[in-house]
């Protein structure tokens, strides 16, 4: 994380207080933040991931008079000591997230979504966490084993945790990469964790959202010059060949253009000069290549 922040901005990146922030600081010497001119607060991006740090340690009942003295590597491990998942046992987290749902208990889920966050890497968190949890709720939903409330809560939380890891890691390239889904496809999610996984390898990324008709697809891209085109497909479009041939007709050929999600291999849709990408795992390997 690059530049500095307000205390207001601190507040909402760690889900700590303003009060608590001010408290952690004068009473314990969690951060020292630097001062501008006029003796306002300015934090680093070194302080609010120690922040988000010990905001996990006392989530876990550790007092913050205790950990406040520890060093950022001796609090990482005793926050990964403490939980009852490793980065290998994602699946439990998901389970546990799903069951805190059940219960409408929003805030015990945010707390194991934001500590699964800080105990896996960005690629781990979101393939292994994220992605079979909107799976998992996707699924009790259309069997009526979740309301509509709850799939919300849900949708909200990993939106909000989303923007916080994307807001983290500032873009690195110039260029820019569109996120849509095709007429009749209400699912975004996917392409949603794809951008995710894109700006977390310094990719701007720019998600358009969902069931757009491949004219709103270019009226962006003609704004925007993007290097790359993603269109995601979970379910079967009968508009889903049209959309993405009419996007590659019209958009130049040193743009890529990717087509992601289940639905492509299923209606086998072919395009010349589009790709196909059928996981979140293979897109993920296509972004390492590219940075190699």
């Amino acid at each position: 994380m690059s530049g500095t922040f307000p205390i207001a901005a601190v507040a909402k990146l760690t889900g700590l207080t303003v009060d608590t922030l001010r408290a952690w600081e004068r009473r314990y010497g969690a951060v020292i933040p630097q001062r501008d001119a006029g003796g306002v607060r300015r934090y680093n991006g070194e302080d609010v991931e120690r922040l988000r740090l010990l905001r996990s340690a006392t989530s876990m009942g550790n007092a913050i008079r205790h950990v406040a003295k520890l060093r950022d590597d001796q609090v990482r491990a005793l926050v990964q000591g403490a939980t009852e998942h490793t980065p290998d046992a994602t699946g439990p987290i998901v389970e546990r997230i799903v069951q805190s749902i059940r219960r409408y208990d929003v805030w015990r889920a945010e707390e194991l979504l934001t500590r699964a966050a800080m105990l896996l890497d960005s690629q781990q968190f979101v393939i292994g966490v994220l992605s079979p949890l909107m799976s998992t709720v996707g699924a009790l939903w259309e069997r009526r084993a979740f309301s509509i409330a709850q799939e919300h809560l849900v949708s909200v939380l990993v939106r909000n945790l989303l923007g916080t890891l994307m807001r983290q890691r500032p873009p690195a390239t110039s260029g820019i990469t569109l996120f849509a889904t095709p007429p009749g496809e209400p699912h975004e999610f996917g392409i949603v964790l794809a951008a995710s996984l894109a700006s977390m390898r310094g990719i701007r990324v720019s998600v358009l959202g969902s069931g757009l008709p491949s004219v709103e697809i270019l009226r962006a891209a003609r704004y925007l010059r993007p290097t790359a085109i993603v269109i995601g497909a979970m379910l079967a479009q009968p508009e889903l060949q049209r959309c993405v041939a009419a996007v590659r007709a019209k958009t130049p050929v040193r743009t890529e253009i990717l087509l992601g999600g289940p639905a492509a291999v299923r209606q086998s849709v072919s395009v010349e000069g589009v790709d196909h990408v059928a996981t979140l795992s293979d897109f993920a390997d296509r972004l390492a290549q590219r940075a190699a």
